[in-house]
């Protein structure tokens, strides 16, 4: 049997320099820190979770956040 496939948020802290873009951009699934630092979900998003993943992504203006999908057995 294939493996399903699933997206997960990932973070590069290095990049990220809490300017707090992504949570506005996905309400309700990354939180901030009391720093203004993102707080990512740990389980993998379901599809309307991975929509506002990719949003979130796309807010980020120094490109720390990135949705990747993941493979799960």
């Amino acid at each position: 049997m294939p493996a399903l496939m699933t997206a997960r948020m990932t973070l590069d802290p290095t990049i990220c320099r809490g300017v707090g873009m992504c949570a506005y951009a996905a309400a309700g699934l990354v939180r901030l820190d009391r720093w203004g630092y993102p707080i990512l979900p740990r389980t993998p998003l379901d599809d309307g979770e991975t929509a506002k993943a990719n949003r979130a992504a796309k807010a980020c203006p120094h490109r720390a956040l990135s949705v990747r999908e993941a493979g799960v057995d």
